[in-house]
């Protein structure tokens, strides 16, 4: 079977699309990948022609979108059957994008879901609407020593350091709140912002933190928390998405807080600060089969199905 994975590159090559497609290459499987490039409908459009003549070329049997309007655009080549993986922002985001991502879970064979909260913002068929959210790759992800990864890092010994989930820009991240919890932290704490650094940087980030904040507005399953906890980095977030599912209350110096007060997640910030012990969040991602291995293999009988 060859699968054609289609996505955007107008922010670069998308470091997870890479991954998942990855996990599911095997004896049996050949992955090539169209990157779109162009803003807005019409600048997706204008890549029908291109994307025909990839699929004509290519041979392949399925064709794996990811996002709506990529999933849009996959689904009107009209040739091969669509796969349409919908992440979030394409349904959350506003209107025009969820009506978008409407028409596209129509004209696909299967779509997959990252979160089931999804499934209540667009009308679906039962017999072609599947969970599956996207996993972590356990090699890249994995513990390190602190003092190892703080200085490949450059980080101070000595100083207190916290990973922010996303860039402080983003304003669905809601760096306005972290920014007040580490003013009311009443210590010298540095939050970094994660903008710009490879997946193996961001593993040593998280084995050199103390804790990864999570502030958001809204998420579906955010990648950086379950990432977190398969390096056992200690976390810290409002109660956003599926993290409350993921973390649970049994994942030890991981915290889901309640309510957007500062002073909330100042408290358990100081629990986490009492002691340097890391989490056992690894082996709650692989009980919860949220590993790569286990959902590519989700992936792959779906694409049988088809």
């Amino acid at each position: 079977m060859k699968v054609l994975i289609v996505s955007s590159k107008n922010k670069g090559k998308s470091a997870f699309v890479i991954q998942q497609a990855n996990s599911i290459i095997s004896k049996d499987i050949i992955v090539e990948h169209y990157w779109i490039k162009g803003k807005g409908v019409v600048g997706y459009l204008k890549n029908l022609i291109p994307l025909r003549k990839k699929i004509k070329e290519s041979n392949c049997d399925i064709i794996h979108a990811h996002y709506g309007l990529s999933g849009l655009l996959a689904c009107l080549q009209n040739i091969k059957p669509v796969v349409v993986t919908f992440h979030g922002s394409d349904i959350f985001q506003n209107s025009k994008n969820r009506f978008l991502s409407f028409i596209a879970s129509r004209l696909s064979s299967k779509n997959i879901f990252v979160h089931i909260d999804q499934l209540k913002r667009i009308p679906f068929s039962k017999n072609k609407s599947n969970i599956i959210p996207c996993g972590v790759d356990m090699n890249i992800f994995k513990p390190v020593k602190k003092k190892i990864a703080k200085s490949k890092m450059g980080l101070q010994k000595d100083e207190r350091y916290i990973l922010f989930s996303s860039h402080f820009s983003n304003k669905v991240k809601n760096y306005d709140l972290a920014e007040r919890i580490i003013n009311s932290l009443g210590m010298k704490v540095n939050l970094i912002e994660l903008k710009d650094y490879s997946m193996d940087e961001v593993n040593l980030l998280l084995n050199g933190v103390d804790l990864l904040l999570v502030t958001s507005l809204r998420e579906t399953g955010p990648m950086i928390v379950k990432e977190a906890m398969a390096a056992n980095c200690p976390i810290v977030s409002n109660d956003v998405g599926d993290v409350k599912t993921v973390v649970g209350g049994d994942v030890e110096k991981c915290y889901v807080v309640n309510s957007n007060k500062a002073q909330d997640f100042v408290y358990v910030i100081n629990e986490v600060f009492e002691n340097d012990n890391r989490t056992d969040g690894r082996k709650k991602i692989i009980d919860l089969n949220l590993d790569t291995i286990s959902i590519s293999k989700k992936i792959i009988r779906l694409y049988n199905e088809i």
